[in-house]
């Protein structure tokens, strides 16, 4: 009986050790993958797909390890343990009616591997050795994302975006191609680290750590960030009062030593940086050796400045920690000793935030990047007034789904409906405000409930029970630092950071072993069964998605090597068949079966395409790709009534389609192809005398075109500071269609008008523009027709194109339009 308990006990804690390391594994490489970036492309799916095998595979190991340690679970943890999962329900329920069904299926499946990581921290905490090496590959995973950071600035490494900017202006983003979620995570670290500081007693971690703190406060300047800068004190705030009055002011010596030695070397790195970055904006391929003179004389600077800091903690540490504790012996016997300091903070905070922004010698003491960025910083700006929008633009999508949302991906799929004026932004930029768009009010509040019941009980422990458990307040301060900045920014939508946030939600809620109050058998074998059910799930699901996803990946291989056209289609069919509501899927098909169909005339090809299409829209008639392609469908056979239908509820989900007009991809706003056919076809029903029919197609167009005329009048009354975003206004060619109803119609003082607003402004002396032309010979004659003519006009037109004459004269004799 010994003999098989200890063998159930090792190949328990085996099984432990493997859920650790494979933890450890993922935070080394999933901030690599792009942070495992949830874009709702099938760019990005390949990582996150693999990312659903290893979670799943991670629960069942979790499953398996629960089944021979049933004392694990505290009853206190058991509301949370049972919460965790009421999101991915809902997460799921919302799925079933969502805007983006496949958006909302993979964004249900991703909730259930942060569900899982919540476990996965929360049982790894238990195992005190276990939770030691997983914190220290935490920071050592983080320490290495802000080393590459540098070695792309620097030149050693030529990571795509991991350095954005042009010329004097850099932001460092790392692996996360976003520097503002960057500077969250920064943030988190710089805190985290100073706090390992004041509580080390180890000399060489002291070292080790304190020689990472002028490298991370370089980073997170050079981030440019400026909601970085607004939410980095609220933590510090919020991170104060878990420390005793002596080491907050360890911590705040250690804060600004490493503040003042990071400025000093600041300056001469960036000018390094920037130099060495000319040679990447000449040249995209191209990376510095490591023991070339500039790579050297950067990474000198900020080993000095490391090195500095180093000593200086060191120094602190031994001489005058103690005597900073004697000082302060009498502070921490007062009861709220702990909020002296950061209630005084406050103070100074607030003091400092108004002469600064007031001042601007005050301003000048700072390195510019920052003194630019307060400068710029106040209510009026555009990201600001921008972010206000968004706000306003969720709560009239509440309007339609409050309760429990339009499922994962709602915002990205449905904000063009309900936006206030064409800006592009397919994240909500606030995580809290995306996840109200998601799964509604109740959403909202079960993780609102979540997060709050979390807090509540690690303060409370923390206070009476976990005061010596440094490395747990570690979780703490990322945590609290990410959640605190995705109020502004949509860091969560990194599968990455939201993993790293739910698991240090699951170690501030975990308890130790001691004095645990286990929960009955009962529940623990329903709910470990429970964990098997979902591991097994989420397996099957994320290995259908990536297979599906190798079967694509695989047929546009076959296409891009012009493989026989069977042999695309064969890859490409096993992977909608696999994954029928994927959108992109079925839309590469019917892209190329409408080539087929166009080469070929093949009626086979076309009624395939069709039936695809038709069915596309069913599951997302949102989706822009599919509308796009119903209409050059029904252009295709000419069914210009069908496509006008098509084009009208193109523009419910988006009424601030403003088209592209630049670049090799024309494409003209919907707006603008409503226009143009609704008066084609008016124009064609006048001729064959259906007057009414004429009338109801040239009334769309007057409709459409005021339509725009408002909206271009609302964009007026935005905040100054607020920018417009796409490019919306009337066209030349809308104008030139209203015109010539108006004509047609006999109305010849507004056919003026009209066309006059599409003439040049400078004396009529730019007329070599088509379209200009045009508008100068319906103009003339629109005149001519009230008996007044513009001679200088006509003698200009006609000297720049003499065939205008004729066509005026044409016009003027042409008289079949009925009225």
């Amino acid at each position: 009986m010994d003999f098989h308990r200890k063998t159930k006990e090792n190949s328990s804690s085996l099984i432990l050790w493997i859920i650790c390391i494979c933890t450890i594994f993922f935070l080394f490489t999933a901030p690599f993958y792009k942070g495992l970036f949830v874009g709702l492309n099938i760019t990005f799916d390949g990582p996150l797909f693999s990312f659903m095998i290893v979670s799943s595979l991670l629960l069942l190991l979790l499953s398996i390890y629960l089944l021979f340690h049933t004392n694990l679970i505290d009853k206190k943890e058991q509301l949370g343990l049972v919460f965790v999962w009421v999101l991915p329900i809902l997460y799921f329920v919302s799925s079933i009616n969502s805007a983006s069904p496949y958006s909302a299926e993979n964004i249900f499946n991703l909730n259930v591997t942060y569900s899982i990581f919540f476990l996965i921290g929360l049982f790894l905490y238990k195992n005190t050795l276990a939770f030691r090496v997983l914190s220290s590959g935490l920071l050592l995973s983080l320490y290495c994302v802000v080393m590459v950071g540098f070695a792309n600035l620097f030149g050693n490494m030529n990571m795509m975006d991991a350095v954005m900017g042009f010329k004097t202006w850099m932001r460092i983003t790392s692996v996360f191609q976003y520097a503002n979620t960057y500077s969250a995570v920064l943030v988190g670290l710089l805190f985290s680290s100073l706090f390992l500081i004041t509580n080390s007693e180890n000399k060489y971690r002291l070292g080790f750590i304190s020689a990472m703190i002028v490298p991370i406060i370089i980073s997170f300047i050079l981030t440019d960030s400026r909601g970085g800068l607004l939410m980095a004190p609220i933590v510090l705030l919020c991170l104060l009062p878990f420390l005793s009055p002596p080491k907050q002011i360890i911590y705040l010596i250690n804060l600004i030593l490493g503040a003042t030695t990071s400025f000093l070397v600041l300056k001469p790195i960036k000018n390094i940086s920037i130099d060495i970055r000319e040679n990447f904006w000449q040249n995209s391929n191209f990376k510095l050796p490591l023991m070339s003179t500039e790579s050297l004389m950067a990474w000198g600077l900020l080993l000095l400045g490391s090195t500095a800091m180093v000593i200086f903690s060191l120094l602190i540490n031994h001489f005058f920690s103690p005597k900073i504790k004697q000082m302060t012996k009498q502070l921490t016997k007062f009861k709220f000793n702990k909020l002296i300091l950061p209630s005084a903070l406050v103070i100074i905070f607030s003091v400092l935030i108004g002469i600064t922004f007031s001042v601007p010698a005050a301003r000048s003491l700072l390195p510019a990047s920052i003194s630019s960025k307060i400068e710029k910083t106040n209510l009026s700006q555009n990201s600001v007034l921008e972010r206000l929008t968004f706000y306003r633009d969720t709560a009239k999508f509440l309007k339609d789904q409050p309760i429990i949302g339009a499922g994962g991906g709602a915002w990205a799929a449905l904000y063009e409906k309900y936006q206030s004026n064409p800006y592009e932004s397919r994240q909500a930029h606030n995580f809290f405000l995306q996840l109200l768009t998601e799964v509604g009010l109740l959403g909202f509040i079960i993780l609102l409930s979540l997060i709050i019941y979390v807090y509540y009980h690690f303060i409370r422990r923390y206070n009476e029970h976990d005061s010596n458990d440094v490395s747990k307040l570690i979780y703490f301060i990322i945590t609290t630092s990410i959640l605190v900045h995705s109020a502004i920014d949509f860091d969560m939508s990194f599968a990455y950071i939201s993993a790293l946030v739910f698991m240090g939600l699951g170690i501030m809620i975990s308890k130790p072993l001691i004095n645990t109050e286990a929960i009955s058998l009962r529940f623990n074998y329903i709910y470990t069964g429970f964990l098997l059910f979902v591991s097994i799930l989420l397996l099957v699901s994320g290995l259908d998605k990536k297979i599906a996803s190798n079967f694509f990946n695989k047929s546009i291989s076959a296409a891009q090597n012009r493989l026989p056209f069977n042999e695309v289609l064969a890859s490409l069919d096993k992977s909608i068949e696999m994954q029928p509501k994927n959108i992109q899927y079925i839309s590469t098909k019917a892209n190329m079966l409408s080539q087929a169909y166009s080469q070929t005339k093949n009626d086979v090809f076309y009624i395939q395409m069709k039936n695809l299409i038709l069915e596309a829209q069913q599951i997302e008639p949102s989706n822009r790709i599919i509308i796009e392609q119903k209409l050059a469908m029904h252009l295709q056979k000419k069914e210009f009534e069908q496509a006008v239908g098509t084009l009208e509820n193109a523009l419910e989900y988006f009424p601030w389609d403003s088209g592209v007009y630049e670049g090799a991809n024309v494409q003209p706003s919907f707006y603008e192809r409503l226009i143009s056919l609704t008066f084609e076809l008016g124009k064609q029903a006048n001729l064959q005398g259906d007057i009414n029919k004429s009338n109801m197609f040239w009334d769309k167009a007057i409709s459409n075109y005021n339509i725009v005329l408002s909206k271009v009048e609302q964009l007026k009354k935005l905040p100054a500071g607020q920018q417009i975003g796409r490019d919306f206004r009337t066209r030349p060619k809308m104008t030139q269609c209203i015109g010539e109803i108006y004509y047609y119609r006999k109305d010849y003082e507004k056919a003026e008008q009209y066309f006059k607003t599409l003439l040049p402004s400078d004396n009529f002396d730019n007329l070599e523009d088509q379209e200009k032309q045009i508008a100068a010979r319906w103009y003339l004659v629109s005149l001519q027709k009230q008996r007044k003519n513009d001679i200088q006009l006509y003698n200009k037109l006609i000297a720049v194109e003499p065939k205008e004459r004729d066509e005026i004269i044409n016009l003027l004799n042409n008289n079949v339009f009925n009225n």
